[in-house]
Parts: structure tokens; sequence; C-alpha cells
């Protein structure tokens, strides 16, 4: 009888030892998913955030990469950046009202205050909150359903487990996405084939001063107020970066003209293994200025 008992024991014991170690390495989940708008009209951004079970340190770089089982250290061994086995890819499935579906990568964001403005220097305050973001803009009317995968070594799950999330796209004003003419490949057309024209003037980077983003506020305006509807923006690896540099910013803020001393090596660090959400946070303001 006592022998029979510690059997049940040891088995009980084991069974939780299993439970918790399986439970320990599960793929991470939903945990709270918030729309900005549950409608939004016809190629106008669609914006919802959500958080998941898996949390980051301030300075991880595994968010940043998408899961790939093939990116390991016996593929590539000697890198010093991690690696896509230990990644995460978050997507978003989106079906429309006609039945096409469009698959869009989730991303990792961090949120940021700005103040001040184009007369006085900018400021940026980082906050601690990170969250994920997706972001899509619906080409039909009517109701679009989707749902949130989530994949690392560990499996994937989906959310909602059962049944979907739903969008309400309504008509709106906009012509739709710039693409080549249909009628002559010379030329663009917007989706509802109405004429590109471009009429454009550069504005590759903030004039001086600290004024950043506040300045691309002011310049978008003007350039409406004249028909400018094409222009560029220079992504450069310096402390208004996408990636490369990073969190290893080695240009002066706010202006980021002058390289300062920082004790790193910017030559040494590998390509695609920093990501600088500052930038992001503001290249998000300069785009809204543009559409504006």
């Amino acid at each position: 009888m006592r022998k029979n008992i510690v059997r049940l024991l040891s088995f009980v014991c084991l069974f939780f030892i299993c439970a918790n170690n399986a439970l320990a390495a599960s793929t991470p989940t939903v945990t709270s998913f918030t729309p900005v708008s549950t409608s939004v009209g016809t190629f106008k951004k669609f914006e919802a955030n959500f958080t998941i079970s898996q949390t980051y340190a301030a300075d991880s770089l595994l968010p940043y990469y998408f899961y790939d089982p093939a990116d390991n250290s016996a593929t590539d061994p000697g890198r010093n950046s991690p690696y896509g086995i230990d990644g995460i890819s978050i997507d978003v499935h989106f079906t429309s009202p006609s039945g096409k579906t469009s698959v869009v990568p989730a991303f990792y964001y961090q949120d940021y205050s700005r103040t001040g403005s184009y007369n006085s220097t900018i400021t940026l305050t980082p906050s601690n909150n990170f969250n994920w973001k997706v972001r899509f803009a619906p080409s039909e009317v009517g109701t679009y359903n989707y749902y949130v995968t989530i994949t690392d070594k560990n499996g994937n799950t989906k959310y909602p487990a059962s049944n979907n999330l739903q969008l309400t796209s309504t008509a709106s004003s906009s012509k739709g996405f710039i693409k080549v003419s249909a009628q002559d490949k010379r030329f663009l057309e917007f989706t509802n084939g109405d004429a590109f024209i471009p009429v454009s003037s550069g504005k590759q980077w903030w004039s001086c001063c600290g004024k950043r983003s506040f300045d691309y506020d002011k310049t978008f305006t003007d350039f409406g107020l004249n028909g400018v509807n094409f222009t560029r923006i220079w992504d450069q690896n310096d402390g208004y970066a996408l990636t490369v540099e990073g969190r290893y910013d080695a240009y002066k803020y706010p202006d980021d003209y002058t390289p300062v001393d920082t004790g790193v090596n910017i030559d040494a660090i590998q390509k695609g293994t920093q990501f600088n959400q500052r930038g992001n946070y503001e290249e998000d303001k300069i785009i809204e200025a543009a559409e504006n």
C-alpha cells in the first residue's frame, strides 16, 4: 500500500513538473487587443495596439527578429546579434468582403511624447510603454474579418482562439494607392483610375537647429499650399535611423549632425543588430505631416 502511494505521489509530482516545463516553453499569446477604431474609410489607416504574454527588456533586440529556424548559431557561427530561431513572428490575417486575403506583419513599438514647436527646440521623451501594433489600409467597402497568429520555436497560437475580429470599411474620398497606369506604363495613376501627376520638391532632412519633425510640419503645410505632392526623406543611419546604430546613438541629439564619442566603435556594429525607436516615432510624425 505504501509503495503504491509513493508511486502515485511520484507520478503526480512528475506530472506537475512536466506541465510546468511545458507551460514555461509555450508560445506567447495575445493578452490585450485594442483597435484605435473598428471602422475606417477605404485606403485609410486602420491601427490596433496589443500586448502579448512575452515581455522583453527595454534593450532587447529579440522583438525585432522574426522567427526563422534556419537562422541559428550552427548555420552562422560567430555572429554577435541574436538569431532568428529565438525570434518571434506576429502576423495579422485579413479577409476582405470579396474574399481576398492579406497577411500583415505586426511590429514592436515604443511610445514617445513630443513637445516644442517649429520656433523652439524639439523634445522627444520616451515612455516605458512598449507594445505591438498592426496597421492596414482596406481597399474594399464592407466587413473585413481578421485574426492574429504568433509563431516562435515553441509553436504557434491564434487570437481569437476561435472566430474572428471584424473591421468595417466605409467609402472615403481617398483615390487609393499610386501605381503604374494600366493604360500607359509611362504614367502613374491612383487605384480609382485618376492620373497622378507628380509635382516634386526635395525635403531630404530637416533644416537645422533642433526643429527636426516640426520642420516637416511647416514644410509640408507650405507644400500643400503650393500643389507639391511628391517628395523624399532621407532615412540615413545616424540618430534618425531605422536600424544599425540604434540604441548606440553616436550622433548628437537633437541636431544629429555631429558624431560624439560614446565609447562605441560604430564601424564594428553589425548591420541589422540595432533598432532606433526614437527615429521610428519621429518618422511616424513626418508621415502624418505629409498626409495632413
